[in-house]
């Protein structure tokens, strides 16, 4: 009978170990679901508080030898953009190729407060239809903590007669990131280093973090236009899906 008992107390543990191992098993795809479905959600971009509102500004031709051709900044159409470093990217878009040279100019927002402009640059390079990166760094510009700037592309149509340029623009303010902040992107990198800048409204890095990675990823455009999507810029979001697609 002891024996017996045995048996009947085994086989009890036995039953409860297999319950516990399906229940584990039952849950595990689920958990492994609502991960997979954190990762597939749309990048929020959360903009700061608008207590100085932007205003970006973009440039088409119609009609001209350059007919066709729009250029716009990836910046904030209704605020300022922040910027978590003093030396950002900046981010542009050509619907088309250029030849014509390019003018870089970063001012103060309310002009004229400065003698000359912070930068003011011609570039003399073709560009391909797309977007495309200036890079502060290797400008040589740093810009001031807390000061808000215009900074511009200008397509030169004719030398001899600038109020023809193609002028895009957009808003720019330099805000230090608090430390805690800092040190936790600093342990971030891709899509994961991109989502973390934009749900804390600095759309400067957010949307340097998805560019850098393109190159290796091209999946990341679809991420790069949901964002441009968010601040209505749905050209340069067409030709990321676009080209993505390629």
């Amino acid at each position: 009978m002891k024996q017996s008992g045995l048996f009947v107390v085994s086989g009890i543990i036995l039953i409860l170990s297999a319950g516990q191992s399906l229940g584990q098993d039952q849950r595990a795809p689920q958990a492994n679901s609502q991960a997979e479905q954190s990762a597939s959600t749309k990048v929020t971009y959360n903009p700061p508080n608008h207590d100085a509102p932007g205003s970006r500004i973009g440039a088409s031709a119609r009609g001209s030898v350059d007919s066709d051709l729009t250029i716009e900044v990836l910046a904030p159409d209704d605020h300022i953009g922040w910027s978590a470093v003093s030396q950002p990217i900046l981010y542009s878009y050509l619907s088309r190729p250029v030849t014509l040279p390019l003018e870089l100019t970063i001012d103060t927002h309310e002009l004229g407060k400065q003698r000359e402009p912070l930068l003011e640059l011609t570039l003399h390079q073709d560009r391909p239809t797309g977007i495309f990166s200036l890079n502060l760094h290797d400008l040589g510009v740093r810009l001031k903590p807390g000061v808000d700037y215009r900074w511009s592309v200008a397509v030169i149509i004719n030398p001899d007669q600038r109020s023809s340029d193609l002028i895009a623009s957009g808003l720019i303010r330099y805000v230090p990131p608090p430390p805690a902040f800092a040190s936790a992107v600093a342990r971030l990198q891709g899509v994961a280093l991109m989502r973390s800048y934009a749900e804390h409204g600095y759309w400067y890095d957010a949307i340097r973090a998805v560019s850098e990675g393109i190159d290796r990823r091209q999946d990341w455009r679809q991420e790069r236009a949901d964002l441009l999507d968010q601040i209505s810029l749905p050209g340069p979001a067409a030709w990321d899906r676009l080209a993505g697609k390629e």
